[in-house]
């Protein structure tokens, strides 16, 4: 079905006026909802473990709605290739607070842009380079060394990330190799994304984020890297409007500690204003603990 999916469907529907290609998703979208009830049942265990009082009826409603992006961010890597600039993109992507990646630029420091899985993420790096900030990322591991990814989760996302390094201009660095580019790149001006809502092995350094009436386990990497590299840290989201996006960016004050908290407080705000966007409910047992438990 995956093969048939990436092979047929979205490239079909990536040749239809966007306008109508994803209304039309609604229909895989809602065939997904329906019918993968294991991915439902780990989804609505995660979602109540943190929001104990929902009603069985608003688990549904988020359900749908994140099969409905899932959807959607599989189709955003079909159209990733028709998109050259923000005024033509077939998807409509507006941006706001591009002027903290400048000033960081212009002051010599280079950018962590910290984020949440939240959103259609490959909207989030074509805006801001289209924007004018070449922007890198840090990915997992698409290759042969992730051994949970079968053939046609493999092809895709490695079509997505070629997509997504094409349009946003910066270095790419997958988790498991090293550092030293990331390094580099900061130390130079650079901009790169780093996403903070990871489970992370036992023996990892982590901090413990306030996060939804319990605890966030956040790993240290992100203030390690900003305190040896010099680099600024910057909140980045990106939200569903209709079939398009809004990207915006957030400058971050005080140390990169106080920044990494402010950061977890901030995807807090978004994931209350729209739940279903946020990839991570399936992971809450590995990511979240409540504050009686610690």
């Amino acid at each position: 079905m995956l093969e048939f999916s990436y092979h047929i469907i979205f490239p079909l529907l990536a040749r239809m006026p966007s306008w109508l290609a994803y209304r039309l998703l609604r229909v895989p979208a809602l065939v997904q909802a329906l019918v993968n009830r294991s991915g439902r049942r780990i989804f609505v265990q995660g979602y109540t473990t943190i929001l104990p009082h929902s009603s069985r009826w608003q688990c549904w409603c988020q359900w749908i709605c994140t099969c409905l992006m899932h959807n959607q961010e599989i189709l955003d890597v079909y159209y990733l290739p028709r998109i050259h600039d923000l005024s033509s993109s077939p998807i409509p992507i507006s941006v706001f607070g591009i002027d903290a990646l400048h000033t960081n630029r212009k002051a010599g420091h280079g950018t962590i842009i910290a984020m949440g899985h939240y959103g259609r993420l490959p909207l989030f790096s074509t805006g801001v380079a289209l924007a004018g900030v070449p922007v890198g990322f840090v990915i997992q591991r698409i290759d042969e060394r992730n051994e949970h990814l079968n053939i046609a989760e493999r092809a895709y996302l490695q079509k997505k990330v070629d997509a997504m390094c094409r349009i946003a201009g910066g270095r790419c660095i997958m988790v498991g190799d090293a550092m030293t580019s990331l390094y580099r790149g900061l130390k130079n001006g650079e901009c790169i994304i780093i996403l903070f809502d990871l489970p992370q092995p036992l023996e990892a350094q982590i901090t413990l984020c306030r996060y939804m009436e319990g605890q966030l386990r956040v790993p240290n990497s992100i203030v390690r890297i900003a305190s040896k590299t010099g680099a600024n840290i910057v909140y980045g989201s990106v939200h569903n409007q209709k079939h398009g996006v809004q990207v915006t960016l957030r400058q971050l004050q005080g140390t990169a500690q106080q920044a990494l908290h402010e950061a977890v407080a901030e995807l807090e705000k978004d994931v209350r204003q729209s739940p279903w966007q946020w990839w991570q409910w399936p992971l809450v047992p590995h990511l979240w603990s409540s504050k009686e438990k610690d």
